[in-house]
């Protein structure tokens, strides 16, 4: 659900999961690395301030692909929008500003289990990629963020393209 009118729309993902990030919340399972999702109708754009995170926890499940977690766009193609994503099982996050993009690769992978809090941020002119809390360097990008090519915005999967998918809590 959503505060602000954007609700998100499940498909194959389960709700209620006792394994909790955050104390009194229960978690959601994507227990497929082919199908589970949630779509949302946000699509933010022409921000110079935006900062996606997630609690993510792979809960010993491989990983096929390099698997989105949070995603508006295939930023590392079209330049627009941002993926919070994993290649393998390493944290990277995207951003574009419509011409050019830049990421940021954290120094190692998740671990197999256990909650991991991943954040990245861009302010119009640097991106930063956070993994429970600690910074994990940054890089330069100026402009603003143009909405992603997808119809919204996708968790545990890029909705730009319906894959990457992620199998985790």
């Amino acid at each position: 659900s959503s505060g602000n009118g954007n609700p998100g729309t499940p498909s194959s993902v389960t709700f209620g999961n006792a394994s909790q990030a955050v104390p009194g919340n229960n978690s959601a399972s994507f227990p497929s690395a082919s199908s589970a999702h949630i779509l949302t109708s946000y699509n933010p754009a022409l921000y110079q301030g935006v900062t996606v995170e997630a609690w993510v926890n792979l809960n010993s499940l491989s990983q096929s692909g390099n698997p989105r977690i949070v995603a508006n766009s295939h930023t590392d193609v079209d330049d627009a929008g941002f993926e919070l994503m994993l290649s393998g099982t390493t944290p990277q996050v995207w951003f574009g500003n419509g011409t050019l993009t830049n990421h940021l690769t954290a120094g190692s992978p998740l671990a197999s289990t256990g909650w991991t809090h991943l954040a990245g941020t861009w302010d119009g002119t640097t991106v930063t990629l956070y993994v429970n809390g600690v910074s994990q360097g940054t890089a330069a990008l100026a402009g603003d963020m143009p909405a992603g090519t997808a119809t919204g915005t996708g968790i545990g999967y890029n909705p730009a393209y319906s894959g990457d998918y992620i199998n985790g809590l």
